[in-house]
């Protein structure tokens, strides 16, 4: 990832990123503690106390699950 891809990402929040992946923020938060079966955890910032998800992050995560090829 390049820094201007960096720089133009969207910034999602627990919610924003829960309701793009179709799954509830309490269900985020565990997978945010858990890697996956393929060795990937979903990658998040924290910002002070707030959770941040990076939406190309996101998109990522989702283009590498076993299940979505």
């Amino acid at each position: 990832m390049n820094l201007n891809s960096i720089a133009s990402s969207r910034l999602l929040s627990t919610r924003e990123a829960a309701s793009l992946l179709g799954v509830r923020a309490a269900t985020l938060k565990r997978w945010r503690q858990r890697t996956c079966k393929n060795g990937q955890k979903i990658r998040y910032l924290r910002l002070g106390r707030s959770i941040r998800y990076r939406e190309t992050d996101v998109l990522n995560w989702i283009a590498s699950r076993p299940e979505a090829a």
